[in-house]
């Protein structure tokens, strides 16, 4: 009976041990299971959080690559051309390139005791001048302007423009012939205690009567034509003699 006793205390001890190498075990694999699982979990929260900044950040580069609407405005540039704002940035597009300083030329009008300066011709592939240079009276007087309404069909038709803070009158009287349509042109304006008027026709060829590409290329030319830049220049340059 002692041996029995004796053996079955012995096993009660192994088990015991085996218990607690169990339980050890266990907990080993549980605090294991845990790190693992902490470790996914983090990894996975920085994961989502790049993934938001990804689409809040990235879209502002994208969107440099998208079409963008430029402001109308343009650039006056050296040989009186003018230049317009195009993507992505919407800067200014490059001036052409100036060979010597003969694109603008002098006018000296000695009836009139005046001068300017005025483009020998117009960097146009398709709009052309006629009666040039532009015929430039000074006179004394008061500047007025009354545009004509914006419902009228009428061939003439008054507009007020305002150029480098400058206002000009424009009287344009338009008339087809010959698959062209010619446009005579008055800019009045104020300068100093002098009414100016600068007078010129211009003739403008129906794009639609070519084929593309150059139907789309005189189209543009006509959006991105800018008279009004040029006859600003005109008049800034005008001087009167002592």
């Amino acid at each position: 009976m002692s041996i029995i006793g004796a053996q079955i205390r012995v096993n009660s001890r192994l088990c015991g041990r085996q218990t607690l190498q169990e339980r050890a075990s266990v907990q080993l694999t549980s605090s294991l299971t845990f790190k693992i699982n902490m470790k996914k979990i983090i990894i996975s929260i920085i994961i989502f959080i790049l993934v938001v900044i990804g689409f809040l950040v990235c879209p502002k580069f994208f969107g440099a690559h998208k079409s963008i609407a430029c402001t109308e405005e343009a650039k006056i540039c050296p040989d009186g051309s003018a230049v317009g704002r195009i993507g992505p940035n919407c800067e200014f597009a490059k001036c052409p390139e100036v060979v010597g300083n003969d694109l603008w030329k002098t006018f000296i009008d000695e009836k009139q005791g005046i001068e300017f300066k005025y483009p020998e011709k117009l960097l146009a592939d398709y709009v052309s001048a006629l009666e040039w240079p532009p015929k430039v009276t000074l006179a004394t007087g008061t500047f007025s302007c009354v545009e004509t309404l914006g419902a009228s069909s009428l061939p003439a038709r008054t507009l007020k423009r305002t150029v480098d803070n400058r206002v000009y009158c424009l009287e344009a009287m338009s008339e087809g012939a010959a698959g062209s349509v010619y446009t005579n042109y008055t800019y009045t304006t104020q300068k100093d205690d002098k009414v100016i008027t600068v007078k010129f026709i211009l003739r403008y060829p129906q794009c639609d009567n070519y084929d593309d590409p150059a139907k789309t290329n005189c189209k543009n030319e006509r959006t991105s034509f800018d008279l009004d830049g040029i006859i600003n220049r005109i008049v800034v340059s005008i001087t009167v003699g002592n």
